[in-house]
């Protein structure tokens, strides 16, 4: 018999908080390179109660990512579409 794949928690690109530091990280698809999520200050978001601010600033390097890559045009309708159709299921979630 052959050994069950194991799987991953969460994909790739999405926020994740390490306990033993107590900061935010996303890690990249298609690497296993853990990367800080940094606020508007440049400082790293600590905290778990930091999860929104974690995933806003997971929005902002795909917002930058993506420009990069369709040649300077933003796709923020999109992204912020996404973001608000992930709130609302939170909140209804929240709230059931």
């Amino acid at each position: 018999m052959g050994r069950t794949r194991k799987q991953r928690r969460r994909a790739h690109g999405s926020a994740w908080r390490w306990e033993q530091t107590d900061c935010w990280y996303y890690t990249l698809p298609g690497t296993k390179k853990r990367m800080a999520l940094l606020d508007e200050n440049g400082q790293r978001i600590r905290g778990a109660e930091n999860k929104e601010a974690a995933e806003m600033a997971l929005a902002r390097i795909k917002v930058a990512n993506s420009s990069e890559s369709a040649g300077g045009r933003l796709e923020i309708g999109r992204l912020h579409g996404a973001l608000l159709s992930r709130r609302q299921i939170t909140w209804l979630v929240d709230f059931r």
